[in-house]
């Protein structure tokens, strides 16, 4: 769970800052942290329209472009190295 705050504080994301761990056979994998997409610019330079925005929480989900933290992980593991592996999120996860 350490490992999964440290990656949270990676977060570029204007609303909230998660981390996610996967580990397999009691190794570390990959982490992950929400935000915006490779190739786009960070939330807090402008690249997220629902987190720069005055949208509440469960509001205006199109707009979003953020990746979840656990959705960052798996794309950068890739599924085979992530299928029964367990994960560790700083949030409840998605």
């Amino acid at each position: 769970m350490r490992m999964a705050i440290v990656a949270a504080g990676r977060s570029n994301c204007m609303k909230a800052g998660i981390g996610a761990v996967i580990t397999k056979d009691q190794r570390v994998v990959t982490t992950g942290y929400n935000g915006t997409p490779a190739g786009l610019p960070n939330c807090c330079d402008g690249g997220c329209d629902r987190c720069n925005g005055d949208a509440r929480q469960g509001t205006e989900l199109g707009d979003d472009v953020c990746l979840h933290a656990e959705e960052s992980a798996i794309i950068e593991a890739g599924r085979q190295r992530t299928m029964g592996a367990t994960i560790y999120t700083t949030m409840f996860p998605c």
